[in-house]
């Protein structure tokens, strides 16, 4: 079925809605618009499904397929390119960010000895070097005094143990 003048111009504002709409769901990966609009683009992909189907049935269905496969692929460009950009932390924040660097710049690391200075039932307090650090202790309660190694540190807290004499 050759297409007549008077389709044409129905099939470029289809086309062009289409358009429209992927280039607003591309800049929805950059604008924080709480979904609007990415609804915008919706509403230009179905307008244009209806413009198409108006002109034929079979071009309906194209432009849904086309929406389709548009929406999937722009999608996916922006949100690899989104996940590039100096908007996206690349960093990890873990559950012991800060304590962990903390606890090692006071010299505190897994295998360090130490003494506690006060008893530890199961949490107390340890000296390593000169720094003294919060400590949970494995196993049974350790009196004052008692030497302790360092067995893991999660966190906030550090896990001691009676050292082997």
């Amino acid at each position: 079925m050759s297409a007549t003048p008077d389709v044409w111009q129905p099939l470029g504002e289809a086309l062009g809605l289409i358009l429209l709409g992927a280039v607003l769901l591309a800049v929805e990966f950059l604008i924080f618009s709480w979904g609007f609009l990415s609804v915008l683009a919706g509403i230009c992909a179905v307008i244009a499904v209806l413009i198409a189907w108006s002109i034929s049935i079979g071009t309906g269905l194209a432009f849904i397929v086309l929406c389709l496969v548009l929406g999937i692929i722009v999608a996916r460009i922006a949100g690899r390119l989104f996940r590039r950009t100096a908007l996206v932390s690349h960093t990890e924040i873990g559950g012991d960010v800060g304590y962990r660097h903390r606890a090692e710049k006071l010299g505190v690391l897994i295998g360090s000895p130490g003494e506690l200075v006060t008893d530890a039932l199961p949490t107390g307090r340890a000296r390593f070097g000169l720094n003294e650090v919060d400590v949970r202790v494995e196993g049974q309660p350790l009196a004052r005094g008692a030497k302790v190694v360092v067995l893991r540190i999660e966190g906030p807290n550090v896990f001691v143990s009676a050292a082997v004499p």
